[in-house]
């Protein structure tokens, strides 16, 4: 099948009904899963989905139809559809296609080694990743999970504005995730790769830094219950600033989930934080021209030396807040980030914990989408790290609880590392300081 000439074909049907609006959607995804366990395979799957998504404006409102079966006799069936589901909907909201107009940034987003990626025993990796862990430290008990994923798609966009874009994203990562006991406690460590560079491929090196985060945890001592300064690590605080990016986007304050209405130009953060939406970042895991509207992607900064400078606008709020899209479109009255992250400091991780003196060292969280209500800010959070005594860290704490709100964690960041990552994830942070934390003992 030349999904060009369907795609065509499906616009030319439109134009003979006398559509003057309408867009095509095509999507292709390849995806391979595989998992180990004590040297066997557990899991190998493998599928290729391609999905097709035509919308249509008629009298204002917008008509839907989307298809997994790509038969040319089908299409005025297809056309006949959407426009039906244009004539019974019941939605308000003005909707926009992009014309196509604007600058399309040429951009270099993450992707794998596939030369030597194609060429990897991926069986035989998990395996040798799951021995490696055993030898590196006899109080590791448990491989809990080895997995291996890769997923590539395709889109194609069209429209009757004149919108014609094409791109294609791919990742491919594994993951370990395993145990260690001291005889009286356990602990859990985990670690991915990204197959980016060659030591990537190196399975003794990825296993040890998991081996190493569940062994540090043993002998643990419980946290005294008091409001303290604490550390996030950059993992911890990616994860914390992603469970709550949806309260930069102007949907969160269109429908009074977001804290921050009224508040562009005005300080909501610690004067060192700045977050950062870069669309364009290179080696991004969402490192896009384009958004899910076709509208051009920007780079911006969301929030500056603690000023919010803007929020994330999609084609149809923009419009109704009288503004011009960030190119943050997720589809439909909904937006989504890209490359999400703090702007690293100047200082190290080793000096951060110098600045903080005495306190508290978080480097794991749990339950974060369950423990946050993002309406109210308010969150509590079971947490794991360290004691930090003489600015170094010292002893390994028991599972305890961290509590407070966000807006006021924002608030309260008071230094920035220079470690900025990303962890297998779109949002990515260095490690934070931050006063007033609530913490307390399980």
């Amino acid at each position: 099948m030349n999904i060009e000439k369907f795609i065509d074909k499906i616009a030319a049907n439109c134009k003979d009904r006398g559509l003057k609006k309408y867009q095509i959607v095509y999507t292709e995804k390849e995806r391979e899963t595989l998992s180990v366990f004590e040297q066997k395979v557990l899991k190998n799957d493998s599928s290729n989905n391609l999905s097709l998504v035509l919308s249509v404006l008629v009298n204002g409102k917008l008509g839907k139809f989307s298809t997994e079966k790509f038969d040319e006799s089908e299409i005025n069936s297809y056309v006949k559809q959407a426009i039906m589901n244009a004539e019974i909907i019941d939605n308000e909201d003005e909707v926009f296609f992009h014309d196509g107009s604007g600058d399309y940034v040429e951009v270099k987003p993450y992707k794998p080694l596939m030369e030597k990626l194609n060429k990897l025993d991926k069986v035989e990796f998990l395996k040798e990743m799951e021995r490696k862990a055993y030898e590196a430290d006899k109080r590791i008990n448990k491989v809990i999970s080895l997995a291996y994923g890769y997923n590539r798609s395709i889109t194609i966009m069209k429209n009757s504005l004149g919108l014609n874009l094409q791109k294609e994203n791919i990742t491919a990562n594994a993951y370990v995730y395993l145990s260690a006991t001291n005889g009286t406690s356990g602990k859990t460590g985990s670690d991915f790769t990204a197959f980016e560079k060659e030591e990537d491929f190196n399975a003794d090196k990825i296993v040890k830094k998991a081996v190493k985060k569940a062994v540090s945890r043993l002998g643990g001592v419980n946290v005294k219950s008091k409001k303290t300064r604490v550390v996030f690590n950059n993992e911890t605080f990616g994860y914390l600033l992603d469970s709550i990016s949806s309260i930069f986007s102007i949907y969160s304050i269109d429908k009074g989930y977001s804290k921050l209405q009224d508040k562009v130009g005005k300080k909501v953060a610690g004067r060192k934080l700045t977050i950062l939406d870069n669309p364009h970042l290179k080696g991004g895991l969402a490192t896009v021209s384009f958004d899910n509207e076709g509208y051009p992607t920007i780079s911006k900064e969301v929030i500056k030396n603690g000023m919010l400078k803007t929020f994330l606008y999609n084609l149809s709020l923009a419009h109704k807040y009288g503004t011009k899209s960030t190119g943050n479109g997720a589809g439909g009255l909904h937006t989504r980030v890209f490359n999400f992250y703090v702007e690293k400091g100047y200082v190290t991780r080793k000096e951060l914990l110098k600045i903080l003196g005495e306190g508290v060292y978080i480097d794991g969280l749990n339950g974060i989408h369950a423990g946050i209500d993002i309406v109210s800010g308010d969150f509590s959070l079971g947490a794991e790290g360290f004691l930090v005594e003489g600015g170094k860290i010292a002893k390994p704490l028991n599972q305890f609880t961290i509590s407070g709100n966000v807006y006021e964690l924002l608030n309260n960041v008071e230094e920035i590392a220079n470690d900025l990552e990303f962890k297998g994830s779109n949002v990515g942070s260095p490690s934070v300081l931050v006063d007033n934390i609530t913490i307390a003992s399980n």
